[in-house]
């Protein structure tokens, strides 16, 4: 996944557009709070990409996703693309989560938190949840074992690890249903997005994602 900032179109709103192309590939332009840019993102879903792009200059990359996206067709991917090669906050990544053997998340009086120690990567939607959750257990240990950092840092995994490996479920399909690869599968998801809008199921969806509970916060005496 790629991110950067371009110049606002004129046809722009306050509501972010997505774009499929087949191939797994994907455009996103959002607003920002600052209306002289907008947020752009490309992605693409496929084991056919290459993985060396750390080795690669920032122009190197950059021409690696203009080849990548240069039959996707569509004005907002040509724009995108366009505004990819001037701007000068480029940042590329992969999508990927961080999973820590058992009892390595300490080593001495060093402790790993958030992304650094479990990183659900963004399809989960976690992220933040578990880096708040992780900075309060760890907290709360220290405190409730003062001087013994040995045993708080114990409790704090021992707390953590099941509400960690809840956050880092995948829900089925993503992120591949979300990216199809082709354009029957793409149609396919448009009408299914079109439909659950349309019927109002998606407030359904929203209610029973913020329902999601990821633990029952231990109380400390703070």
């Amino acid at each position: 996944m790629a991110y950067f900032t371009i110049p606002p179109a004129p046809g722009d709103t306050r509501w972010a557009s997505w774009y499929n192309a087949p191939g797994g590939r994907l455009v996103f332009v959002r607003p920002d709070v600052d209306r002289k840019r907008a947020g752009a993102y490309l992605a693409i879903c496929n084991s056919d990409v290459p993985r060396n792009y750390l080795q690669l200059s920032v122009p190197e990359q950059k021409a690696m996703w203009d080849g990548l996206f240069k039959d996707a067709g569509g004005q907002d991917v040509e724009r995108v693309v366009r505004g990819m090669h001037a701007s000068d906050d480029f940042y590329m990544q992969q999508i990927a989560q961080v999973k820590m053997p058992r009892s390595s998340w300490t080593n001495g009086r060093v402790a790993l938190l958030g992304d650094a120690g479990y990183c659900p990567s963004p399809i989960t939607g976690k992220g933040t949840s578990l880096a708040i959750i992780g900075a309060y257990v760890l907290t709360g240990e220290l405190k409730t074992h003062g001087a013994d950092y040995a045993a708080a840092l114990a409790g704090y995994e021992r707390v953590m690890r099941p509400v960690v490996d809840k956050g880092q479920k995948i829900g089925w399909g993503a992120p591949q249903i979300a990216n199809p690869q082709t354009q029957w599968g793409i149609s396919i998801l448009n009408g299914f997005v079109g439909a659950v809008s349309w019927s109002g199921l998606a407030n359904w969806f929203q209610g029973f994602m913020l329902s999601d509970k990821l633990i029952d916060l231990p109380q400390y005496d703070m």
